[in-house]
């Protein structure tokens, strides 16, 4: 394409910026540091769009891998737990966990405990530091129950 071919030009959120010469769109991408994609040469004028190429591709990419991407906010999920929950109800929350890291790259588990009984805490600690062992092949931990007195166990996907 010659540079003073007239083109119909759209930013990264599909908002038409206008009919320009190629020339002029090509300055502005480079203007904002991104890339000028041709999206389709049948049209009169050709339609091209201003965007992160790469960061279209990668997005793609993780898409037809089944994880949601997103660059402002981070997919969080909570599970809460008590020292009271069952081995068969921590096995089903084990299996959940699973299943979350489909689509959420954050899984937060929260273990409700009685402060004033160390034995409770300890036992807290220890169904948190289980689920961590449990979930470590699909995941690590970025926050160990065992440093911290909230007990608080975030697990990140990998």
């Amino acid at each position: 394409m010659d540079e003073e071919r007239i083109v119909k030009c759209f930013d990264e959120n599909d908002k038409i910026v206008g009919e320009m010469s190629l020339r002029n769109a090509q300055l502005a991408a480079y203007s904002g540091k991104k890339d000028l994609v041709l999206r389709n040469n049948r049209l009169e004028p050709p339609v091209v769009k201003i965007m992160h190429y790469k960061r279209e591709l990668l997005k793609r990419l993780f898409k037809k891998l089944g994880k949601e991407v997103d660059d402002k906010n981070v997919k969080a999920k909570t599970i809460r737990l008590a020292t009271t929950t069952s081995y068969h109800d921590m096995e089903t929350k084990k299996r959940q966990a699973r299943s979350f890291f489909k689509n959420y790259q954050v899984l937060n588990i929260y273990m409700k405990v009685n402060v004033y009984d160390p034995e409770n805490i300890h036992k807290g600690r220890m169904m948190l530091l289980n689920i961590a062992e449990d979930l470590k092949g699909d995941s690590r931990m970025t926050k160990s129950p065992l440093k911290h007195d909230n007990v608080l166990d975030q697990i990140r996907a990998e």
